[in-house]
């Protein structure tokens, strides 16, 4: 949704012709028009990754599976049994295979406050979100294996996630769905971000690539100047990642990509569909009319892709 943003959302045709100078676990820098910016992320992006789940409860909301579903155990764990709209089954598909996401275990506590204690009004007290969330694992921390939340060995958990009790708050309040970034030891593990959540599959989908360092391709105003515009996971939360989301992870590399510019002439670019395997043909064409070999990356640039199944080619 918001908070974690290393890199502003710009016009997507603008941030793909990018170059990658360096990737590593702690951080992604690419480099356009000269300038580095960096995407911070101590989570993998490909392989078998562990979602760490708790879920909160408080003093005037107790974690009551009858009264608030949304958080119950069996509700959790469904989000990732594998069927077709389950979070882990969408990363299968959208990494072609190549991004594993588990969550077999939800781990639960009961904070001793009422929930507005813990608002985020109240951020530089013990109270506070960030407070709540190092009292809760501390609390947890003989029932967890935290070595098996941190896939790369860097000292970091992958994928922390709170699912608290209690209705929904107003937008952009502490209650409501978001990532946030934090500086939290517990039992010599560090957490970075988090996701802090009182939703289903979907969000937890476009909430998690904030924590793979992904940033929202919407516009926070009326404009449409920072934003896509089309059917996108980190747009509208619908759909699959756009061509540029999955070349950020790895999912794609540079040959799958076709790059169009003035100094191509005349070409015919045959793209082979989202859906279908890699090796099958370019995912991607990246157009930029008015470059040439003598011309910088100072110019607009445009992204085709295809996408049979969603209808929403960009």
């Amino acid at each position: 949704m918001k908070k974690i943003r290393k890199l502003t959302a710009v016009l997507l045709a603008a941030v793909m012709l990018m170059t990658i100078s360096s990737f590593s676990a702690g951080a992604m820098t690419v480099v356009r028009d000269g300038k580095e910016y960096t995407l911070e992320t101590h989570t993998p992006t490909t392989g078998d990754v562990h979602v760490l789940m708790v879920r909160l409860g408080f003093a005037d909301y107790g974690v009551d599976d009858a009264k608030y579903p949304a958080v119950s155990e069996q509700t959790l764990l469904s989000y990732f049994d594998g069927s077709e709209d389950s979070v882990n089954a969408y990363y299968e598909v959208s990494s072609y295979g190549q991004f594993h996401l588990h969550c077999d275990e939800v781990f639960t506590y009961t904070a001793p406050l009422e929930r507005a204690e813990y608002d985020s009004q109240n951020r530089s007290a013990s109270s506070s979100p960030e407070g709540l969330i190092a009292e809760s694992l501390t609390s947890l921390k003989d029932q967890i294996d935290f070595d098996k939340y941190d896939s790369n060995n860097d000292g970091y958990l992958d994928v922390v996630c709170f699912n608290y009790a209690g209705p929904t708050g107003a937008w952009n309040s502490t209650w409501w769905p978001y990532v946030d970034s934090a500086d939290i030891t517990v039992e010599n593990t560090k957490i970075e971000k988090y996701a802090f959540l009182k939703e289903g599959a979907g969000t937890m989908k476009h909430e998690f690539d904030h924590i793979f360092g992904a940033p929202d391709y919407y516009s926070y105003s009326n404009t449409h100047e920072a934003a896509i515009a089309t059917f996108d996971m980190m747009c509208n939360s619908s759909s699959d990642h756009n061509g540029f989301t999955k070349w950020l992870f790895g999912w794609l590399s540079n040959d799958d990509i076709a790059y169009v510019s003035k100094a191509t002439g005349d070409t015919t670019v045959s793209l082979a569909p989202f859906e279908t395997s890699l090796g099958d043909g370019k995912k991607i064409a990246v157009v930029a009319p008015a470059i040439d070999e003598q011309t910088p990356l100072l110019s607009e640039y445009f992204i085709v892709e295809y996408d049979t199944g969603t209808a929403n080619n960009k």
